[in-house]
């Protein structure tokens, strides 16, 4: 499920950018093994279903194609409308369901909540963001793995911070967080989101530094493709798979030995 910010502030370049991003992510889905869909949520002033659930490809290509930039920033509206769309689906045991999350600005208007995590001290509109912190916090609780992306580029320096935070605890994990300083580095944090998701997932331990006396774990994704691009491309996967191979070969607290 892609879940894009169409406001206002994605004008011109961003907006461009987006569209061959969600190009790339709809594509590499697609070409994975299994059966995949992806349907596609914007949100400005209000949600809008673009595509529902489907394994037509083309028809997602021509939908992003008309992506244009609007309004007003209602992003619990686009969380709700992704949650309805999910919840639909049975729950069965080859059934994972993913958002992944684009905004380039904080929540302005739509739902408001005063209970919450965050206060006026925080964010102005701070109400608007605490209905969508619960409304991901829900879909979480659903197993809903939500994969967040902050482009910040039309934010002043001192919203950074709580905007930063916002789109980490709407994934619920500083790992499936990326910030975006670059509309061209959309479309790589894009397809290696993709590479997430359907591709194999194994998990290497290793010797535990902060917590010690017991192992701690990683988790890496596998593709035989990364060995054939350009090295001097970052494939953040093949890194984080290469320093688990490293950290893995110095001991482990679990059987005592060393490797």
């Amino acid at each position: 499920m892609l879940v894009l910010d169409v406001s206002g502030s994605m004008l011109g370049a961003p907006i461009a950018a987006l569209r061959v991003a969600a190009a790339k992510f709809c594509t590499d889905v697609m070409a994975a093994d299994g059966t995949n869909y992806v349907a596609i949520v914007t949100y400005h002033d209000f949600a809008s279903v673009l595509v529902p659930f489907t394994t037509n490809l083309q028809e997602l290509l021509s939908a992003i194609s008309t992506l244009t930039e609007l309004s007003s920033t209602n992003t619990n509206a686009g969380l709700v409308a992704a949650d309805t769309l999910l919840s639909a689906i049975p729950d069965g045991s080859n059934v994972i369901k993913n958002v992944v999350k684009m905004s380039d600005g904080m929540p302005n208007m739509g739902s408001a909540n005063s209970s919450g995590p965050y206060t006026w001290t925080d964010y102005a509109g701070y109400l608007y963001a605490n209905a969508a912190y619960h409304t991901a916090a829900l879909m979480r609780n659903k197993g809903i793995t939500i994969y967040s992306l902050g482009f910040f580029h039309d934010l002043w320096e001192s919203e950074l911070p709580f905007a930063r935070r916002f789109m980490t605890d709407l994934a619920g994990s500083v790992s499936r967080y990326w910030e975006v300083v670059d509309p061209n580095d959309l479309e790589f944090i894009f397809g290696g989101i993709a590479d997430d998701i359907v591709n194999p997932i194994g998990t290497f331990k290793y010797a535990g530094y902060i917590k010690k006396n017991r192992d701690s774990s990683a988790r890496y994704n596998y593709n035989d493709a990364y060995f054939l691009k350009d090295s001097r491309i970052y494939n953040p996967q093949l890194a984080t798979m290469s320093l688990c191979f490293q950290l893995s070969s110095w001991s482990s607290y679990d059987t005592n030995e060393w490797y």
